[in-house]
């Protein structure tokens, strides 16, 4: 790509250029004349416990030669002078004075922590370099080894729960939109929200489930403009660097090993409120009174329930009154609940081990690691493996100056399920999967259970569901294997000092293999096979689908290649002055191919199959419904290619090291976006400045030790895959007119489409305070999102009802605020941490206007309306109830029970706006306590200014065989009850919109806020046990986590999380920790 244009004005331009280069050459080559002299060279360690230290700053007396420690704790210094003095500094570390002089070649310097001062991380990682954190411009937020660690957990997304202000985990994991992880909420409506993960210097496409957390030194949150533009447009919803462990220079090998047992008990399906069998009855026979199941009676083979069928039975005087009263008084009798939690549930089990071995020599330092994880979900049969291996080596050339680092990363994991019968719930309030006998029973399914016994074709398989029978063959079982191998390399070179050169190159493959067999004797396979059998001409039964088994699997291939090239120059002007500048380029390419398929007739223990026999093309008449139907093909194949390229560059200058400024810029490109060149590439950039007005002279130092003023202001973005500035299709299976293949448009061409862009704003202030026991950060911040993906309508003439394109924005700002204290110092310590974090956010420009009201309600986040957050709440105003037990809604100010006409209108001043179902109010307390090798804390989690849509009555759900029993005892039933409860009566037939109206009236919906006991931990360090071993450390953990709600906002004691009565247990953990 050219620098300038070609035209005949181009020359002085191209002169220019040159001339600009040559004086950077001038200006390095001075440097290097101007350093001619001797190296110093050493590393950095803590005198408290042997590890090195990065980013410590050592200077000559009079500050001309200045250098910092790497990673590893090492230093090279240039000096002129034969003899003289090292001034070495870092925060948390008392200042020291090194004399050195012409036979001083090496220095070993143990720096002494400074008394009473608070640990903190003092080097950030943004993935492409290493900053101290006192030089950051930008939000910042480091979780150690040690805090990750707090948690027992086989993921990292566990592990990150209330760990730093701002970022907020999904807890249930199924709310409708929301991620797993967000960090300063969303500023995107439609594409992913989650941040962007970084591990080991390289983005991360894969699962976070393949990372084996013990491996993990550390992670670091990158929450504004200047801290992750760098990252460009991946960037706009934060960025979570992952280190993971290496080798430690100058330290002594390390060998360690760690195991993990985490139990927590059966799901309880008693927390769910639920009809009684009897109550259930009662239903069923009023519904059958009134004719509700007749028109699936009469085709004689749709799924009705034992009651239905005993009922109807009664009507034809099949049986007598007296035996069916009898057999409904035997079922009336029967808790479901009992019989599935012994069969299918059991007690969750995670086991944890992990091994790893870490050194270094003066030229090469190691680390490899080796984890199994092994976990029993709580549904019987269902299991999570993982193994995970890791290595890790850094060789060191021509003193130190050309480093040669290898990692590479293996892990495999599988998730296994051993029974496709399993029900996820009790069909009926009084199933039964087994008799006193030990007989398995059969399940009401896809065809009534009279129908199937009745069947005269003796050559049709079994038909029957008995959920017991998967438990007890091996005819199932599906799991899903991902393997991911990650190689990355990378050399660097310091070319003179303060300029180095580095070169990166990442190898990623990812592979997915998710097999699912059913055997001849399953029931997916004898429903299968029945459904599409059918008598020929002869009147003898033929099968569509060959006997055997049926194998379904999906097969998916990932790979990443990521290749990069960066200059750093660090250089100090005299006494006052710093600059540093990274400037590089990147290259990126991510490609996929997913396939499914599928062999009918399937053998397996020779493999073979009967797919040549099925014909897919011709519609089947099914065997029970007559409804004409194809056979499955089962397969499916789509792939996919996205090719980046980045440049990049940030600069940062400091001045008498107290005023700081940073910048960066950052050109992406992808092929995405192909139509035209200027929106191919896209400029994000950010500035950033930082004040230490503790070090001004008219501080007075008694009052703060620290007090700091940052700043930041730019620019991040965001990729939609799903969206390309192409004419994009999507191929069908096959028509019912002549069996060709056809194809539907699911966006127009865009020629204009382009990236998401958000405007990032953070103000920030850090202080400690004087005797250094307190310490505070507190930070405003602001993302604009602009020319967000979504949706739009467009003209009828132009043959599409809309496209997808930059059409939306939103707004979104708060607050983060973070304290940390040493309460009490000594051999009884006790220190806290706590933040809280503030988050709104409103849709500022959005164009698909929704046809209803209820539209908006029912469908949360669909029609996201201006002016109101994202996943705003909105209901219909009720007042109550009538003498009748009928809701009493408004339509036009008035008091009105024409609920069609209340869910239909357009008019948004007929609903009521209640609240975002995102907590706008967030926080953590942390409290930590030792004694003598005894260690106890605890963390409290609160979640404030939001609501949540409570369950309540549905007569919908009631008379269509639900037997959650949300409110059933509090409805109205008799004259008068509508002075004491606000829950509708029940009625006959079912009124849908009365139903509706209820169901999304401003009534059911409640505060969210509530308090949460997250986890409790204690840890014993057995130093005298230990030493009786012979191992230098052997540390015992029994930990608790999700132990409870401790107070929540609405006067109904629901859980505002897991508001279904699907609540989460409690899980206790007990953990070793051995170094050897």
């Amino acid at each position: 790509m050219n620098c300038y244009k070609k035209n005949s004005n181009s020359t002085p331009r191209a002169y220019g250029l040159r001339f600009a280069v040559l004086i950077l050459l001038f200006v390095l080559f001075s440097d290097a004349q101007a350093q001619s002299g001797r190296i110093l060279g050493g590393a950095v360690r803590s005198a408290a416990d042997g590890q090195t230290i990065e980013g410590v700053s050592i200077f000559t007396e009079k500050g001309r030669e200045k250098t910092s420690t790497d990673r590893d704790g090492k230093f090279s210094l240039r000096v002129g002078a034969a003899t003289g003095i090292l001034h070495i500094r870092h925060i948390g570390f008392a200042e020291q004075k090194l004399g050195y002089d012409k036979t001083t070649s090496h220095l070993e310097i143990n720096l002494i922590p400074a008394e009473n001062q608070i640990e903190e991380v003092e080097v950030v990682s943004t993935g492409y370099q290493s900053i101290p954190k006192e030089r950051a411009t930008g939000s910042f937020v480091q979780i150690d080894n040690e805090l990750l660690n707090r948690r027992v957990s086989t993921n990292i997304i566990d592990r990150l729960d209330g760990m730093a202000p701002g970022l907020i985990t999904n807890l249930d994991r199924k709310q409708r939109g929301q991620g797993d992880i967000e960090i300063r909420g969303r500023s995107t409506l439609y594409s992913n929200s989650e941040p962007l993960i970084v591990l080991d210097d390289f983005p991360f496409e894969g699962s976070l489930e393949s990372i084996n957390p013990n491996d993990v030194e550390n992670i670091t949150i990158l929450k504004d403009a200047a801290a992750a533009s760098i990252w460009g447009v991946r960037a706009s919803n934060g960025v979570i660097v992952i280190t993971t462990k290496s080798g430690k220079q100058g330290r002594q090998p390390v060998i360690e090993f760690n195991t993990n047992m985490s139990l927590a008990g059966k799901r309880n399906v008693f927390d769910q409120p639920m009809l009684s069998s009897s109550e259930f009855i009662d239903i069923e026979r009023f519904l059958f009174g009134k004719g509700r199941y007749n028109s699936t009676l009469n085709t004689g083979w749709q799924p009705v329930s034992p009651v239905v069928e005993i009922l109807a039975q009664m009507r034809a005087a099949t049986i007598t009154e007296q035996d069916g009263e009898r057999m409904l008084a035997t079922i009336a009798g029967q808790d479901a609940r009992g019989q599935y939690n012994t069969y299918f549930n059991q007690p969750l089990l995670n086991q944890q081990y992990n091994a790893s071995a870490r050194g270094a020599t003066d030229n090469h330092d190691y680390f490899i690691s080796a984890g199994m994880d092994r976990n029993k979900a709580q549904t019987v049969g269902n299991s999570f493996e993982r193994w995970a291996l890791q290595a890790a080596n850094t060789l060191r050339f021509w003193e130190n100056r050309i480093k040669l680092s290898h990692r590479i990363l293996y892990s495999n994991k599988i998730d296994r399920q051993v029974a496709s019968s399993i029900p996820s719930s009790p069909k009926y309030p009084y199933s039964q999967y087994i008799d006193a006998d030990g007989n398995h029973l059969p399940e009401v399914s896809t065809l009534r259970l009279s129908y199937i016994d009745g069947l005269s074709e003796e050559r049709l398989l079994d038909w029957q569901l008995r959920p017991m029978d998967d438990l007890h063959t091996s005819d199932f079982y599906s799991n899903n294997r991902m393997t991911n191998l990650r190689n990355s390399l990378q050399i660097e070179a310091n070319i003179i000092n303060g300029l180095k050169a580095s070169a990166l190159y990442l190898y990623e493959e990812s592979y997915s293999d998710a097999p699912t067999y059913y055997g001849p004797n399953s029931y997916y396979t004898r429903n299968q096979t029945n459904s599409f059998s059918y008598l020929n001409s002869s009147g003898n039964l033929e099968y569509g689908i060959p006997l055997g088994a049926i194998k379904l699997v999906r097969n998916g291939k990932g790979r990443n290649q990521t290749g990069r090239l960066q200059v750093e120059y660090d250089r100090y002007f005299g006494n006052d002055q710093q600059f540093n500048m990274l400037a590089g380029a990147e290259i990126r390419e991510n490609s996929g191919l997913n396939a499914s398929y599928g062999w009918y007739g399937y053998n397996e223990e020779n493999q073979t199959n009967q797919n040549h026999l099925v014909n897919y093309l011709e519609p089947f008449r099914m065997w029970h419904s007559g409804q004409s139907l194809r056979i499955p093909t089962m397969t499916d194949q789509s792939s996919v290619q996205d090719r980046f390229v980045s440049y990049y560059t940030n600069i940062m200058y400091a001045f008498k090291d107290r005023y700081r400024l940073s910048a960066s810029l950052r050109r992406d490109g992808s092929n995405l976006f192909g139509v035209d060149a200027n929106q191919k590439f896209i400029p994000l950039w950010s500035i950033g400045g930082l004040w230490d007005i503790h070090k001004e002279t008219f501080f007075p130092q008694h009052v703060l030790s620290k007090l700091q003023l940052r700043t930041s202001y730019g620019y991040n973005g965001n990729l939609n895959r799903s969206v390309s500035g192409y004419l994009t299709a999507r191929q069908g299976t096959f028509t019912l007119a002549n069996g060709q293949p056809y194809y539907e448009i699911v966006n127009p061409p865009n020629p204009a489409l382009r990236w998401e862009k958000v405007r990032n704003i953070n103000v920030g202030v850090d202080l400690t305070s004087h005797n250094q026991r307190i310490s505070a950060t507190a930070e405003y911040w602001q993302k604009r999102g602009q020319d967000l993906i979504a949706n739009r309508p467009t003209p009828t003439q132009v043959g599409v009802a809309g496209f997808t394109g930059n059409t939306a924005s939103t707004l979104s700002k708060g607050i983060d605020v973070s304290v940390q204290s040493r309460n009490l110092t000594g051999r009884f310590s006790w220190s806290s941490q706590a933040f809280i974090s503030r988050v709104t956010n409103r849709v500022l420009d959005y164009h698909i206007v929704p046809a209803t009201n209820f539209a908006i309600m029912s469908g949360i986040n669909d029609y996201p309306q201006i002016d109101h957050p994202q996943f705003a709440f909105f209901a219909f105003p009720m007042k109550g109830l009538d003498e009748t037990g009928d809701p009493i809604g408004y339509l036009g100010g008035q008091e009105s029970k024409d609920y069609r006409a209340i869910k239909n209108t357009q008019d948004l001043s007929e609903m009521e706006y209640m609240g975002t179902s995102v907590p706008t109010f967030h926080g953590t307390l942390w409290n930590s306590f030792s004694y003598s090798g005894m260690e106890l804390s605890f963390s409290l989690r609160w979640y404030a200014g939001h609501v949540f849509r409570r369950n309540s009555l549905d007569n919908a759900s009631i008379y269509n065989g639900s037997y959650t029993a949300w409110d059933y005892q509090q409805r109205w039933q008799n004259p008068g009850d509508e002075n004491s409860t606000d829950v509708p009566a029940l009625v006959y037939p079912n009124n849908v919109n009365r139903s509706d109206f209820y169901k999304y009236s401003g009534l059911l919906i409640e505060p969210a806020d509530h308090l949460r006991f997250q986890d409790l931990q204690f840890a014993y360090n057995a130093v005298t046990f230990a030493r009786k071993l012979s191992v230098e450390q052997l540390r015992l953990i029994l930990s608790a986590t999700d132990i409870g709600v401790l107070w929540t906002r609405n006067n109904k004691s629901i859980d505002p999380v897991f508001f279904n009565g699907n609540t989460i247990r409690t899980t206790y953990s007990l953990g070793i920790q051995i170094r050897l």
